[in-house]
């Protein structure tokens, strides 16, 4: 009877073994195929830099506090999410609408996570503007329309 109970007992631990292996397994290989998935159409020419806008230790380098003289846009995105191409295509058109009066930086997570995590970010896209002065305006974890960011950035200052 008790060599009944202790195979029983290695057969469900080996059982429990080999399903928490394949979970890992399957997470991490998930996790690879997430990082190489591309957009389906031709990226824009802001979501081209998405590599790495923002570098050094975070909201520093994106502020650039007592130097922004114009407020700044900030989206958080990720080339296998959907939708964020389409984001790509929205930031460049504000771009050349404003051209020099606004900062936009499209920043993937996975690129800079030390900078997503100073954020906060828990959602794609997430959008952060602030003022001229560093001072924050608006974030939200949605995604937005144009007319939406444009009334967020006559809250920053920004003018035509």
């Amino acid at each position: 009877m008790r060599k009944k109970t202790n195979r029983s007992v290695m057969t469900m631990g080996i059982t429990i073994l080999v399903v928490l292996l394949f979970i890992w397994h399957f997470n991490r290989r998930f996790e690879q195929l997430k990082r190489r998935a591309t957009p389906s159409a031709q990226p824009s020419s802001v979501t081209e830099q998405v590599k790495s806008p923002v570098t050094g230790t975070g909201q520093a380098d994106l502020i650039e506090p007592g130097q922004a003289k114009r407020p700044i846009l900030a989206c958080f995105c990720a080339k296998w999410r959907y939708g964020c191409d389409d984001v790509g295509k929205l930031l460049d058109k504000i771009k050349s609408r404003f051209d020099d009066k606004v900062r936009i930086r499209m920043i993937d997570p996975a690129d800079d996570p030390d900078l997503a995590k100073q954020f906060r970010i828990n959602n794609l896209p997430t959008f952060i503007i602030f003022d001229a002065q560093g001072k924050l305006v608006l974030r939200s974890e949605r995604m937005m329309t144009e007319e939406e960011l444009l009334a967020a950035l006559g809250q920053a200052g920004l003018t035509d």
